[in-house]
């Protein structure tokens, strides 16, 4: 294995010139422990086995541009000590721009996908990646036609949604139903059988403890239709209980 192949291993122990550390004493105290982590990060990254005065000013300079300045990595030390994950500047910038309705629930995937892979803070990067999930999930199948029956029907099931999130209801509740209606064969979807489809007994599956309490944090909303297709991805694979690793596997696998 060669030095770079080393330094960028996850346990890969990097080097801090006196310098350097003399250098980080000029931080804050509540800043030293997260600015120390998130450069040996970068190092790692970018094949450096050890950190000198030079390089610790570049990444302190990348670290205070990301996450907007002293009082964004100020905000950021305080989430790292209560166990929370940072969010760089674009980031939160980004997540603002996102429908309030569904703004929760975008940040919690974001911050579990992060800590799945590692990472320290939730960047712009890892968030282009949570809506590329939802792009791949719209371009998976073409929709299935409805008859204006069944498009009355759905109206009326949705009636009740919060006005700003009727289209994300509806929409989810189309693909739900199209994925069933397929499995049955279904070509098209009427008043008839789109009944049937919503209607239909289906085997029970339980809930872990965990799987359950993450449920609750989905809007209400949105939580029966989280709830169904876990449960039906749980069926298709012979599960009969849904635990927190199977919901983040179906939430990658769908974008839930």
């Amino acid at each position: 294995m060669s030095s770079s192949d080393s330094a960028e291993s996850a346990g890969a122990e990097i080097r801090w010139t006196d310098g350097a550390l003399k250098r980080m004493e000029r931080a804050p105290v509540f800043l030293r422990g997260m600015v120390r982590r998130l450069a040996e990060k970068k190092a790692r990254e970018l094949g450096y086995e050890e950190i000198d005065e030079i390089k610790l000013d570049q990444f302190k300079g990348q670290m205070m541009g990301s996450m907007g300045g002293a009082t964004g990595m100020a905000l950021a030390a305080e989430a790292m000590e209560k166990g929370q994950l940072p969010w760089t500047a674009a980031a939160k910038a980004r997540l603002d721009a996102v429908p309030e309705f569904m703004r929760g629930m975008i940040k919690q995937i974001a911050e579990e996908m992060a800590r799945e892979g590692g990472h320290m803070e939730v960047n712009i990067d890892l968030l282009d990646r949570v809506e590329s999930m939802a792009d791949a999930r719209e371009r998976e199948l073409p929709p299935l036609t409805w008859s204006d029956g069944a498009l009355a029907l759905l109206q009326m099931k949705i009636k009740d949604s919060p006005p700003i999130a009727l289209e994300f209801v509806s929409d989810m509740i189309r693909h739900d139903t199209e994925e069933v209606a397929r499995e049955k064969g279904f070509t098209t979807i009427d008043e008839t059988n789109v009944v049937q489809l919503w209607e239909a007994p289906q085997q029970k599956v339980a809930w872990s403890d965990e799987a359950w309490k993450r449920l609750q944090t989905s809007p209400d909303f949105v939580r029966s239709g989280i709830r169904k297709a876990a449960e039906r991805r749980a069926r298709k694979l012979g599960l009969s209980e849904i635990d927190s690793d199977s919901l983040t596997t179906f939430r990658n696998q769908a974008m839930m």
